[in-house]
C-alpha cells in the first residue's frame, strides 16, 4: 500500500548518463567510508538509510541497476561489515560514499543528504531479534527519527523528495470489523496498540503521522510504502519463535484472530 495524493505507482526512470567509477579499494575515512569516485551523474545521487538492512540493501541493488548513484547511511561503522555481507562487491564498488549518520543527530543526516535528489528511508532501527526486541522506548524514538529525517530532507537544497517505508502495521489496527477494506486512507489506533502492547505498530502509526506532519510543514513531496511483510532469505528460521507465531496472527492475539482484507 502505498500513501500519496497524486502518485500510486513508482517507476525509476534511466537518467541521462551513467556514472563511470575509478578502480578503488574500500577504506574509511572519518565517518564516511570512500568505496568509489564520481566524475558524471551528479543530478541522479540518491540515499538510502540503513543499507545494513535487508531492504536497504536491496533498494541499494535495484537503484544502481537503473544507473542512479547511491550513497548509503549506517549509524554505526560496525554496520559496514554487516552490510558488505549483503552487497556483493560489484555493487559496492559503484556506491557514491557510505556514510555514518545517526537517526538521533540532525547533523549528520544533513551532512548525508547533501546533494542528494532524493531519499529512500528505509528503517530507523534495525532489532537483530526482530519484534520481540521492540519496545515502547523504540517506538517514541522512531517518531524522533522520522521527523529528524524530514527535517534533513527539508534542509538539503536538493531534495525533491522522501521515499519513506512505514508498515502495513500502521493501518490495520483499527474498529474490530472483520469485513473492513484497509485502504490509505486508514490509520491504527494509537491506544489500541498502547493497550495491546503493539510497540511494533505503535511506532510505526506515529512515525509515519510525524513524516507526513513535517512533509506538508516543508512543502516536501513525500511517498510512503506500507508493505505487509519483508522477509529475508532466512526466514522463517532465524527467529521462527516469533516471526511465525505473528503471522498466524497469534502473537498478540488467539491464533483465531481475523486480519482485514488490504
Amino acid at each position: 500500500m502505498c500513501r500519496y495524493r497524486e502518485m500510486v505507482e513508482m517507476v525509476f526512470s534511466e537518467p541521462l548518463v551513467r556514472p563511470r567509477f575509478t578502480e578503488k579499494g574500500n577504506h574509511c575515512n572519518g565517518q564516511a567510508f570512500s568505496i568509489g569516485c564520481l566524475s558524471v551523474g551528479e543530478n541522479r545521487l540518491v540515499c538510502v538509510t540503513s543499507g545494513n538492512s535487508y531492504l536497504g540493501s536491496h533498494m541499494v541493488k535495484q537503484l544502481l541497476a537503473h544507473g542512479y548513484l547511491v550513497r548509503v547511511t549506517i549509524q554505526n561503522p560496525v554496520d559496514y561489515e554487516d552490510m558488505r555481507r549483503l552487497i556483493e562487491d560489484e555493487d559496492m564498488n559503484k556506491l557514491e560514499n557510505v556514510v555514518v549518520a545517526k537517526m538521533q543527530d540532525l547533523d549528520s543526516l544533513c551532512n548525508a543528504f547533501s546533494g542528494c535528489h532524493a531519499v529512500f528511508h528505509t528503517s530507523s532501527f534495525i532489532d537483530p531479534h526482530g519484534i520481540t526486541g521492540y519496545s515502547q522506548q523504540t517506538a517514541i524514538l522512531e517518531a524522533d527519527a522520522a521527523q529528524n529525517v524530514m527535517e534533513a530532507c527539508g534542509s538539503a537544497e536538493n531534495v525533491k523528495r522522501c521515499i519513506f517505508t512505514s508498515s502495513l502495521l500502521a493501518s490495520i489496527w483499527i474498529a474490530q470489523n472483520p469485513n473492513r477494506v484497509i485502504d490509505e486512507g486508514c490509520w491504527s489506533n494509537e491506544e489500541f496498540c498502547r493497550d495491546r502492547k503493539l510497540w511494533l505498530a505503535l511506532g510505526k502509526t506515529v512515525a509515519e503521522k510525524a513524516a507526513w506532519r513535517k512533509s506538508k510543514e516543508l512543502k516536501l513531496k513525500l511517498v510512503t510504502i506500507c508493505p505487509g511483510l519483508l522477509m529475508a532469505p532466512s526466514f522463517p528460521r532465524a527467529h521462527k519463535e516469533s516471526s511465525v507465531p505473528y503471522l498466524k496472527g497469534n502473537y498478540f492475539h488467539p491464533i483465531s484472530a481475523v486480519f482485514p482484507r488490504v
